[in-house]
């Protein structure tokens, strides 16, 4: 009983969409896009507590929020749309240089084969003969794992998704304070906003922390005080404008 239960969960843990979704991104790009999220509740939350120092109107702060919003979505998504390409051209050019290499100085690419497999610890009679025994594509594909660190090239459908999953995350994030601005009261409103920002702050500072090696308490307060410092300003600044 005990086994086929913990098969069934094992079964269903492999069949939970989330967890096949969160297969297909590194870490890094996880930690990523958890950034973006959170640029976009603090760009929101602090151009929000902003209007309401101001004491701006509930229908105006809630058009400049939303135009602030898309505005903010579309540079996310249009920053990691050229990174991502530039990223995408400089392999294809990695791609190219080396075909023309081994078709051009095929024993040369051969020989940094050899001494590769001689690296690892194989025989000199076997690594020349892997060498010699292996297709053009497959001495492509270790050339570039060796030389540029290149193991999966990225598709230009990677490239388009890559970018529109950034903006897509940032306008999540913009979402929640947004979706505040029309439905919270005011009084409720500026403390809440504070609350799911200093939460944001501590999420995103625990995953960099360890991306970083950082020590993780340093990390929150650090972060919690930049954050919450930065929105208090804004607040301010709206009330000395008006």
């Amino acid at each position: 009983m005990g086994q086929e239960g913990t098969s069934f969960w094992a079964h269903a843990a492999r069949r939970n969409p989330v967890r096949r979704w969160l297969r297909r991104y590194e870490p890094a790009d996880i930690r990523d896009r958890l950034s973006d999220a959170n640029d976009g509740i603090l760009t929101i939350a602090g151009t929000s507590l902003g209007l309401a120092g101001a004491e701006i109107g509930v229908q105006t702060s809630y058009t400049v929020l939303v135009i602030t919003a898309a505005v903010g979505t579309l540079s996310t998504l249009s920053v990691q749309l050229n990174q991502e390409w530039n990223g995408y051209e400089q392999e294809q050019d990695a791609v190219a240089r080396e075909e023309r290499l081994l078709m051009t100085d095929r024993a040369g690419q051969v020989q940094e084969l050899i001494e590769w497999f001689e690296d690892k610890g194989v025989s000199p009679d076997t690594a020349r003969q892997m060498s010699a025994e292996l297709s053009d594509d497959e001495a492509l594909d270790i050339q570039l794992a060796l030389e540029y660190g290149i193991e999966d090239p990225v598709t230009p459908r990677q490239v388009v998704s890559g970018a529109l999953v950034a903006g897509l995350t940032f306008l999540l994030g913009a979402a929640l304070p947004i979706a505040m601005q029309y439905f919270v009261p005011l009084d409720f409103r500026i403390w809440l906003t504070m609350t799911i920002a200093g939460i944001s702050l501590t999420i995103t500072a625990i995953a960099f922390s360890v991306r970083g090696h950082y020590r993780v308490p340093f990390a929150i307060v650090r972060g919690l005080c930049m954050g919450i410092g930065m929105l208090t300003l804004t607040y301010y600044l709206g009330d000395l404008l008006m």
